[in-house]
């Protein structure tokens, strides 16, 4: 009984498998490194690689071609060239086991492995897809493809005795080759190379490789070849060789070199750290060595040295939950090589890797090589991250355990190695037990360069990781400059570049200082660890740290050295002023040295001035103002809270008590009479009071500060820029004690002023108080208060006897400063005060230039005239004027003040009565104080009626104008000022000169909007003021007429009055046409004078005439607006011609005046219109055409209803009249000629508006043939017809000679001028005109019912069940439809009756040929019809799913025939074509759909074509449709191309209305 299941199992081929691994592992030197550590866990000490570019015995390239000797005859491909790997260890059993293996391996579970970190041997298929090894006479052979060994086998392993090798020597032969670099025991793999035909056949990897690609990759993997042997534990030397005739060459190598033999092997053990945690089961354990490689065949081609500290670290795992069958080690290993020596010529790489035994694809940024026994991802390129699985996901584990390494194991693996160098470069002992044998001493002073600093990637916090363990452990690696390596504890670290630009002094001080206090020694740190040291438990040299060691200390130390370390502990001047508490830096002016302490009561008071000469007021020491601490202290001692006292404003009220009276208090001024009295405020000095006793100045409370208790604990050696002054003093901070101060306390006397010594004694000290008020170093107050009530401000240049003034009377006052010595004579004469007043008397009072202008102003004023004024010359000007012998003094003065001055002072100084002007006055540069022209001739034509104010621009005064930057007037400027107001007083030079200025300026000024101030009142005086002037009266421009418009005055004689002859010009007559001169271009005047022509010439049209012939000639520049137009076409002015009789009148004709708001149009076309519109005078034909166009009434060209109807009516009046002679039959012709060239354009017009034409004209009798008789269009319908054999407008594209040959016996029977008409007429008397149809409607019969049931439905073209096959062989490519008989016989009679007779019928499939027309889509669609059970629309859509995935295919090209493109979509050629296969398989119902829907996509492109198809097709309501729409496009089908190579039967079908089939019209 057979089983109810079969085998069903996911696999997976070994060559996908495989590369896949190659995917994720990219290839390089890494597949020469996976070997490596495979030798290196096989204990080996010796791995060689070898390069063999020989064609061996087999290969169709070598000397011995024929596969005898080989396995099997297909490994002769593999027999080119090759890499070879050597290592001189032998495989065990369990490594034949284990290379079997892929992606398993053994070595997961051994820790002490290195393996276990890689891919291992997998890499090699990089390279080849046959791998070979030999090992303990074992021929090993893996083949994934299982299509080069016997059997297809895809590994064999033989056994190499004596006669195998006979056997086989030619497969050994290759292995044989490199016994010249191998030592003969252990293990020798070979990697024969993919070449490119070989790639093309693998399913491994599709990459060939040439020998010099790997030759390529080997010099690179020889490059890094010394630093490969730096973490491994068994490998000791490395090789790399060529194979050139005549035999090998060794590239390069790189070999462990030691001493002696004890050496190497204490050497060795040291190296096998991880066998030994494993074997010995240690788990914490720290070790280092030094290690000498020395390789040959550099780049250069020599030979080095490279030395290497490498140190080892071990540390047990901490407990971690590791995922179920995950093989977690019981230890966690780093280790870090350092190197001490790259050999002569070489460059120390800074630049560190990371490695896990080997190199990893990153570099750590370090300044040395980092390895651990990471957690590696499955490439090989990174360390495992943290994902978003849960917890206890693997990768979370992983990414656990590498965390530990970078934050624990590594950091202390690395501060072993600085430890170590440290020991090693002082010779002192190790920190831990090791072996160490240096063979070149190490410099001290690159401790520094060995210090980590930055860190990349995973190992970014390294650097800041190894310093806190350095600080932690307390390591001697800190180093000073005396070459010392010091702990933390004992260093104090300063940066090294900010130490070296210290004072040396400074430097020198700060040593000694710190030696003495507190036993440190300063190390200067390199910029780029400055921040990593920024941790706890490290000192940094600091202005904090450094007071905290001066204080208790006897300094000892000079004056400049003081200077220093103020400026330090101040951080240049913005440190807390609390570390100077208690140090005795402070320089006096008597050469000591004082302490600081904070302010109080009990402490040293020592004053402060920069001014020496002060200490006549106070007997106390003073600070040095020459020294650094003053200059350090200055911007801060006012807020100090030092013992330092200031002496500035703030002692003001004392000191003025003591130098005024207390009688002048409230004073304005003192003066010295000349008796040598003393007057105050013109009174004699009031009597003096008794000096009283003496008395004693309460001193002010002090509030007693405390000294800072508690240093600022700051890391990192920031400035102190954000410290607060406050801070300083804590509340509950503890008393310092400091030695008590000596009590200053004075007695005042009062002061009493009774002769001139003492009031000279007096001003000097009033003096010092100003000296001491305009201190500028004291903000925030304002001591000028405290002096503002007495007379103190001493007065230099006198005024009647005038020394001491106050505030409150020093108006006016001027500094002496400011002026030269001339100046100060001038000012002095003009009885202005002088003063030397500081910058904030200067504020208080307001004294600058600007304020000396104004004084010397108010002085000017008391000494102006007033001469009389003429009273409209000078209206609206100021009389500011000045004598002209007062003003050139002050000139001098004012252009001395104003040139040393500001921009503003000098638009100050126009203000003063300085400027010359014509007369003898000088009067100040203000607005309405003067008149400046533009020109000299406006001064010429001015200067007799403003000669007072006009400026005069003589030598002398031009250079005083062009010194203040004065220039001429703007001409706009001037006209608007001065010429606009007084434009009605010019005379006719002035008034010509002035239209003229006004011609300058453009058409700006005339705008309607926008228009600038000074431009419109221009405007408004050339429009208001009565600028022409004639010899007895004036007149504005609005009372004229334009000269041009001479004939204006004959018509309008009443109000028109021309201007003088000097008027006249070009340039006069622009400015008086805008400024209202009268002229037909303007529309009022222009409506004025046509209303007054209608008025008073009645229907006369030569007035009128002459006025409309103006308009024409001005059309172009005239911008009049609609509603202008408007109201002139309502003035019955324009002159038309009367139209009486059949004919068109002529030019001749009497005329008449009419208006043009009832339709009209223009005399040339009076013989198509002349019945139905007015006709305007033959003049209007010479009338611009956008003039026309203004006039809404008139009809340019007539439009087409016109034109039918005045033809209708001019049929109409012929036919009344009389039998037209045959010079009238000539002139008929002509006008029907001219009717049917306007009705041509109907063509363009819409539908209904031609049939509307058709019906009109069609049986008008217009026609006017030879004999003057008269036809309608119908009635000459078949005479059109026939004649298109010599119809003249159808020569141009070759078609009357066409039509000739197709009918002979066609001739032209109308008069020739019908001829250009022909389709026109046609048009009007086509079939369409002569019966009235409606549109045919398609009749769609019901569709028969469905026999065939769903199952079957489905099966249309799936060739399982098909017995019928249809083949479609459109372009060459046939294609395959599958149907089945018994469906097509049931649904279709024609398919019934053909299964039924023909023969082919009863094989078992039928094969049915069709024919080329057949399309394979139409097709699917007519079968689907007869499986849809006679569904159309749903046999559409199963078409379309059908073919839609094979539509672009070449089963399934649609081709196209060569007969013409029915329309221009790709549905409806499928639709012509299904209508040809449901005619040809007699489906009445699916054709009748389909002619339905091919009346949807009916256009006028494709009428003709879709008509001749249906009428082929038997398609009779389909034809009936097209044949209607023909006969409506008759008139544009008739004589085209197209309509010539139509089937005459379809033509016979258009003209006669009936549908007859293809059989009935043959």
């Amino acid at each position: 009984m057979a089983l109810p299941w079969v085998e069903f199992a996911q696999k997976e081929d070994l060559t996908v498998r495989l590369g896949n691994i190659l995917h994720d592992y990219a290839f390089g030197p890494g597949v020469f490194r996976e070997l490596l550590q495979n030798a290196d866990d096989a204990k080996a000490r010796r791995f060689a690689l070898l390069a063999d570019d020989s064609f061996h015995s087999g290969h169709a390239g070598a000397r011995n071609p024929s596969p005898t000797g080989l396995l099997d005859q297909r490994l002769a491909a593999w027999q080119g060239p090759a890499v070879l790997a050597y290592n001189d260890a032998s495989f065990s059993d369990a490594d034949f086991e284990g290379i079997r293996r892929v992606g398993a391996s053994v070595k997961k579970e051994d820790h002490s492995k290195i393996g276990r970190y890689g891919l291992g041997f997998n890499a090699t298929y990089h390279l080849t897809d046959v791998v070979s090894f030999v090992s303990r006479e074992r021929l090993c052979i893996f083949d994934p493809h299982r299509a080069h060994l016997p059997s297809d086998l895809p590994g064999l392993q033989l056994t190499l005795t004596a006669d195998t090798r006979a056997q086989y020597s030619a497969q050994l032969e290759p292995f044989d080759a490199a016994e010249a670099c191998v030592d003969g025991a252990g293990t020798l793999f070979r990697l024969p190379l993919r070449t490119p035909e070989l790639a093309a056949k693998s399913a491994i990897c599709k990459q060939a490789h040439s020998f010099q690609d790997a030759l390529a990759i080997l010099r690179e993997f020889l490059a890094s070849a010394g630093e490969l042997l730096l973490f491994l534990q068994y490998v000791e030397e490395l090789e790399v060789y060529v194979r050139q005739a005549p035999g090998w060459k060794c590239l390069g190598s790189a070999k462990i070199q030691m001493a002696c033999a004890a050496a190497s092997e204490r050497l060795r053990k040291e190296r096998r750290m991880l066998h030994n945690l494993v074997e010995e089961e240690v788990r914490a354990r720290r070790t280092g060595f030094i290690l000498p490689i020395e390789i040959l065949g550099d780049a250069d081609g020599g030979s080095r040295l490279a030395v290497w500290l490498v140190t080892l670290r071990a540390e047990p795992a901490q407990c971690i939950e590791a995922p179920p069958g995950h093989h977690v080690p019981n230890f966690r290993m780093a280790a870090v090589a350092l190197p001490l020596l790259q050999g002569a010529g070489s460059e120390t790489d800074a630049f560190g890797q990371a490695y896990c035994f080997l190199p990893l694809s990153m570099a750590t940024g370090l300044n040395a090589h980092v390895s651990a026994n990471f957690a590696l991802t499955a490439n090989r390129r990174d360390l495992w991250r943290r994902s978003d699985d849960e917890a206890s996901s693997e990768s979370s584990f992983r990414a656990a355990w590498n965390e530990a390494l970078l934050e624990g194991t590594c950091p202390k693996a690395y501060c072993d190695c600085m430890e170590l160098y440290a020991a090693l470069a002082l010779g002192a002992e190790p920190p831990f037990p090791t072996d160490l044998d240096l063979p070149h001493p190490i410099s001290v002073q690159s401790m520094w360069a060995v210090w980590p600093s930055t860190g990349l990637g995973h190992f970014s916090e390294i650097p800041r990781l190894v310093s806190q363990e350095l600080v932690a452990r307390d390591a001697k690696v800190f180093l000073d400059a005396d070459a010392n390596f010091l702990s933390a504890k004992s260093a104090l670290l300063y940066p090294d570049a900010r130490y070296s630009k210290l004072d040396a002094s400074l430097r020198a001080a700060i040593s000694r200082l710190c030696l003495a206090g507190r036993r440190r020694r300063v190390v200067q740190v390199p910029e780029a660890l400055c921040e990593l040291l920024d941790i706890k438990g490290v000192t940094w040299l600091q202005p904090q740290s450094l007071s905290n060691m001066l204080k208790g200390l006897d300094t000892k130390v000079s004056a400049q050295e003081a200077d220093c370390l103020v400026d330090y502990l101040l951080s240049g001047g913005s440190g807390p002023l609390s570390l100077l508490h208690g140090l005795t830096l402070c320089p006096l002016l008597s050469g000591k040295l004082g302490t600081f302490w904070p302010a109080g009561e009990q402490t040293p008071e020592y004053m402060w001035s920069e001014d020496p000469s002060m200490q006549e007021l106070v007997n106390k020491e003073f600070v040095d103002p020459s020294s650094g601490t003053f200059a350090l202290l200055k911007p801060r001692v006012a807020n100090s809270r030092l013992n330092l006292r200031l002496l500035n404003s703030r002692a003001l009220p004392s000191l003025v008590e003591s130098v005024l009276p207390a009688a002048w208090r409230h004073k304005r001024e003192v003066k010295l009479l000349a008796d040598g009295s003393i007057c105050v405020d013109d009174a004699p000095n009031p009597t003096c009071q008794p000096t009283p006793k003496l008395q004693k100045v309460p001193k002010p409370k002090v509030q007693k500060q405390n000294l800072r208790y508690e240093s600022r604990k700051r890391s990192g050696y920031e400035d102190w820029d954000d410290y607060d002054d406050e801070e300083d003093y804590p509340e509950n901070a503890p008393a310092q004690k400091c030695p008590p101060a000596p009590d200053f306390s004075e007695t005042k006397p009062m002061v009493s002023v009774n002769k001139e010594s003492e009031l000279e004694v007096v001003v000097r000290k009033c003096v010092l108080l100003w000296k001491l008020a305009e201190d500028v170093s004291d903000k925030g107050s304002n001591p000028v208060q405290h002096l503002q009530d007495f007379p103190c401000i001493p007065v230099i240049a006198e005024r009647v006897g005038v020394r001491l003034v106050s505030m409150q009377g020093a108006a006016g006052l001027l500094s002496v400063e400011d002026f030269a010595s001339e100046e100060v004579k001038v000012l002095a004469d003009f009885g202005v005060l002088l003063a030397r007043p500081g910058p904030r008397l200067r504020t208080a009072l307001g004294v600058h230039r600007s304020a000396a202008l104004a004084a010397l102003t108010k002085a000017v004023e008391r000494s102006k005239s007033k001469p009389p004024l003429k009273q409209r010359w000078h209206l609206g000007l100021k009389d500011m004027r000045l004598d002209l012998d007062k003003a050139l003094p002050l000139k001098r003065l004012v252009s001395s003040i104003a040139l040393r001055g500001t921009r503003k002072d000098m638009e100050r100084s126009l203000a003063l009565p300085i400027f010359e002007t014509c007369g003898p006055f000088a009067v100040p540069m203000l607005p309405g104080t003067c008149v400046i022209t533009p020109s000299a001739e406006w001064d010429a034509w001015l200067e007799p009626h403003v000669g007072d104010f006009l400026i005069s621009w003589t030598e002398t005064a031009k250079t005083t104008l062009r010194e203040f930057g004065i220039q001429r007037s703007p001409l706009p400027e001037f006209l608007a000022r001065v010429c606009a107001p007084r434009a009605g007083l010019f005379d006719q030079e002035l008034s010509l000169a002035f239209l003229e200025a006004v011609a300058s300026l453009g058409a700006a000024l005339w705008k309607k909007n926008g228009v600038q101030k000074d431009l419109a009142a221009i405007a408004t005086a050339c429009e208001a003021a009565p600028v022409v002037v004639f010899p007895n009266r004036r007149c504005r421009c609005c009372d004229l007429v334009d000269p041009a418009d001479a004939d204006l005055q004959e018509m309008l004689p009443d109000f028109a009055m021309l201007p003088p002859p000097e008027y006249c010009s070009p340039v006069v007559l622009s400015v008086l046409r805008r400024a209202g001169l009268k002229s037909l271009a303007d529309e009022d005047v222009f409506l004025t004078a046509a209303r007054h022509i209608e008025e008073n010439s009645g229907s006369d049209a030569f007035a009128g005439g002459a006025l409309l012939k103006q308009l024409a000639a001005r059309f172009q520049s005239l911008k009049w607006t609609s509603r202008s137009f408007t109201s002139l076409s309502r003035l019955r002015i324009f002159p038309a011609v009367a139209c009486q009789g059949a004919y068109p009148p002529k030019a001749a004709s009497s005329t008449m005046t009419v208006a043009l708001d009832s339709p009209c149009t223009l005399f040339q076309h009076a013989p198509i219109a002349f019945t139905q519109l007015t006709l305007l005078h033959p003049s209007f034909n010479q009338w611009p055409k956008p003039l026309l166009q203004r006039f809404g009434a008139l009809k340019d060209p007539p439009p087409l209803p016109v034109v039918v109807a005045n033809l209708i009516e001019v049929a109409r009046r012929w036919k009344e009249a009389e039998a037209a002679e045959t010079a009238e039959t000539a002139t008929r012709q002509g006008i029907v000629e001219k009717h049917l060239a306007a009705l041509k354009s109907m063509s363009t017009r819409s539908h209904a508006t031609q049939t509307g034409v058709q019906h009109s004209l069609c049986t008008i009798k217009f026609l006017v043939l030879h004999d003057g008789s008269l036809v309608s269009p119908c009635e000459t319908f078949d005479a059109l017809h026939d004649g298109r054999a010599e119809s003249s407008d159808e020569d141009t594209d070759g078609l009357a000679s066409k039509a000739a040959k197709s009918s002979k016996k066609a001739r032209w029977g109308l008069p020739q001028y019908l001829r250009p008409y022909r389709r026109l007429l046609l048009g009007i008397a086509g079939p369409a005109v002569q019966s009235v149809q409606q549109l045919p409607t398609i009749y769609v019969q019901p569709a028969p019912s469905n026999p065939v049931p769903d199952f079957i439905q489905a099966s249309l073209n799936r060739p399982e069940l098909a017995d019928v096959i249809f083949v479609v062989d459109p372009l060459g490519s046939p294609r395959m439809l599958y149907a089945h008989r018994l469906v097509l016989a049931a649904a279709s009679e024609h398919f019934h009756a053909a299964f039924s007779t023909y023969a082919e019928a009863a094989e078992a499939r039928c094969r049915v040929e069709l024919p080329d027309w057949v399309l394979a889509r139409p097709m699917l669609w007519m079968l689907a019809y007869l499986y849809q059970g006679y569904d159309a629309a749903k046999a559409q859509q199963v078409a379309f799913r059908l073919g839609q995935d094979e539509h672009h295919g070449p089963g399934l090209s649609f081709r196209r025939s060569n007969r013409r493109q029915l329309v221009d979509s790709e549905m409806g050629e499928d639709m012509c074509c299904l209508l040809r296969l449901s005619e040809f398989y007699q489906l009445d119902h699916l054709k009748q759909w389909v002619e339905n829907e091919l009346c949807k996509l009916l256009v006028p492109e494709s009428l003709i074509a879709l008509s001749t198809h249906a009428y082929f097709c038997n398609a009779r309501q389909l034809l009936r449709v097209c044949v209607y729409h023909l006969r409506q496009k008759y008139g544009e089908l008739v004589g085209i191309e197209d309509w010539e190579d139509l089937e005459p039967a379809i033509k016979e079908l258009v003209l006669a209305g009936v549908a007859p089939t293809a059989t009935d019209a043959a």
